[in-house]
């Protein structure tokens, strides 16, 4: 018999050492965008730690959305997704001194929130 040892199950398996970091790590930005929507060296890298959350949008928001990429896209910008224009509106958002004191519905929110901007 050969007194050589066997490699190790890691050394030879195509799976990482630790395949539960492997499945949960986040995919990078190559793996989450559709090719032609590559981000470029130029564009700002956010130093921020992002964390993916759910979001119910009506379909006139997302229409909204969707127009407002296409808008960027021809006139000469590049077709920002959807959630650069989320995070956008919610930085905006949480610049403004907004007052929330007994606030019931959706409808409210909005409206303290115009009225907040307003007056800034």
């Amino acid at each position: 018999m050969s007194s050589r040892k066997r490699a190790s199950v890691n050394a030879n398996s195509p799976l990482p050492a630790d395949p539960m970091q492997a499945l949960f790590k986040r995919p990078s930005q190559e793996e989450v965008l559709p090719p032609g929507e590559q981000q470029d060296e130029q564009s700002p890298q956010p130093e921020r730690k992002a964390r993916q959350s759910s979001v119910q949008l009506y379909e006139d928001q997302l229409d909204w959305l969707d127009e407002k990429r296409m808008e960027a896209r021809k006139k000469g910008g590049r077709r920002l997704r959807k959630t650069e224009f989320i995070r956008a509106l919610i930085d905006l958002a949480m610049r403004t001194d907004v007052d929330l004191k007994g606030i019931q519905s959706e409808e409210d929110i909005a409206q303290r929130f115009e009225e907040a901007i307003k007056n800034q």
